[in-house]
């Protein structure tokens, strides 16, 4: 499966020095008629944070208009080939990438829902 955020087709894999998957369990907690506490785990959600750096105008346009989108989006991460998670944008921004003329970087930061 192509690697894709939203309709979009990643042009470049994220960049290696940088990227973070990170794992954010859910729990809720109750007490016990004896007042001990009670952890319930009731899931875990992955996240995702990095960049991709050199891109175009056209490609950097792209991305961020994915990652403008004003609700939940597909992600394929380069981590697992074929699976797809639906997540939501928790930030996304770009920059010039430093050495490089017209060329770009963009940063995501997206949560699985």
């Amino acid at each position: 499966m192509a690697h894709t955020i939203g309709s979009y087709a990643l042009p470049v894999a994220p960049d290696a020095e940088g990227y973070e998957v990170s794992v954010l369990q859910l729990a809720g907690m109750t007490r016990a008629l004896d007042g001990t506490a009670v952890t319930h785990y009731l899931t875990a959600k992955k996240r995702w944070a990095g960049s991709w750096s050199g891109l175009t105008a056209d490609q950097r346009n792209s991305i961020m208009t994915q990652l403008l989108t004003q609700g939940h989006i597909s992600w394929y991460p380069w981590e697992e080939d074929s699976t797809q998670y639906t997540v939501r944008v928790l930030s996304g921004s770009w920059g010039a990438t430093p050495g490089s003329v017209n060329r770009f970087t963009v940063y995501f930061e997206l949560e699985q829902v």
